[in-house]
């Protein structure tokens, strides 16, 4: 077999085995975040959810990774507050961190993929057997300084010359794809990322992303008409009640040609859309990006949101097709609410 052809079906392999398992882990987690949200604060219930929806992000991660190598990934670059970047990102990892962050500073970013930057340098700390962690965010010129240090065994020279190549790790259960994912998110943002050994012990590393220069919106818009278009049943299930939970009026449509005739009768009603939620792929029919091209034709105030479990194909829609936010499945409530947000606030009309 030639080796373009090895690398298409590589390719192929790990965007399908990442759309199937995400396809079944966002029925899982979201079905974990609806159930949480039903219990009281003290009910011993929500320590179960917790750990089973920690094993389950530890799949997706995997799922993540395969497609970062998968193929390239364009970032979609916005205003992104580096305060609320770090509260996501320590909302999905099980370290112990203290942070140092000055308020109100903003970078250009693509907030899932610096998100999925952060959470592997995390995750190395962890594994080098570091106690606690402390990230530092600060303006320095034109970009923002975000600096990971731990306090672990630390990485010896001639390891830390090539660990941001693929591949490369010195742990037994390693996967040697960490520290290389981290280095191709800070060049995409056209940032870098810069390793320092502390002379206290341990890893520090420094993440360099350009500022931004426009502001972000201050406040989300709720409480809107939302068409949902997913071919899962359930997933429409959990995602209808998650967009229920968060305020919104949600119609439910299981494939292309309905929603496309909810979506005009809701235009002749007089009682538009102004989101709409569209699954990404959707088997034997059209996909969410040519369902969203035909209404466009036919209206054009309202935003739209790409779900999915192809990461990078997502992620790639983004302003391209018209698309103002991504959801990635498997999601919880907390990451629908921000996609909702982030779609809102792009400029709805």
């Amino acid at each position: 077999m030639a080796e373009d052809d090895s690398n298409a079906l590589a390719e192929e392999l790990a965007r399908g085995l990442a759309h199937n398992v995400n396809n079944v882990l966002a029925s899982i987690i979201g079905n974990i975040s609806v159930a949480r949200a039903s219990l009281p604060p003290e009910d011993p219930i929500r320590n179960r959810l917790d750990a089973a929806e920690r094993a389950s992000f530890k799949l997706q991660e995997l799922t993540e990774r395969l497609q970062l190598y998968a193929r390239r990934i364009e970032p979609m670059l916005e205003p992104v507050s580096v305060e609320r970047l770090v509260s996501d990102v320590l909302a999905r990892s099980e370290s112990t961190v203290t942070c140092d962050i000055t308020p109100g500073l903003t970078i250009r970013a693509d907030a899932a993929l610096l998100t999925r930057a952060l959470l592997e340098l995390l995750d190395n700390a962890r594994e080098a057997g570091s106690p606690t962690v402390s990230i530092e965010a600060h303006a320095d010129g034109s970009t923002a300084k975000i600096t990971i240090t731990d306090h672990g065994h630390g990485i010896a020279p001639d390891v830390a010359e090539g660990m941001f190549s693929p591949f490369s790790t010195t742990r037994s259960r390693g996967r040697g794809l960490g520290l290389p994912i981290v280095a191709a998110m800070a060049h995409i943002h056209g940032g870098e990322v810069q390793y320092k050994a502390p002379a206290t012990g341990g890893a520090q590393f420094c993440l360099r992303i350009p500022r931004a220069t426009t502001a972000i919106p201050e406040e989300a818009v709720t409480g809107h008409r939302v068409l949902l278009v997913d071919d899962e049943q359930a997933l429409r299930e959990v995602l209808g009640e998650m967009l229920s939970l968060l305020g919104h009026d949600v119609t439910i449509a299981c494939d292309g040609e309905e929603a496309l005739e909810q979506f005009q009768r809701a235009q002749l009603e007089e009682r538009p859309f102004t989101l709409v939620v569209l699954d990404l792929m959707i088997p034997g029919g059209a996909g969410g990006a040519d369902i969203l091209a035909r209404m466009r034709a036919d209206a054009s105030r309202f935003q739209a949101i790409v779900s999915s479990g192809y990461w990078a194909e997502a992620t790639a829609q983004l302003g391209r097709d018209g698309f103002q936010a991504v959801l990635i499945k498997p999601f919880t409530l907390s990451d629908v609410e921000a996609a909702v947000e982030q779609a809102l606030d792009s400029g709805l009309v």
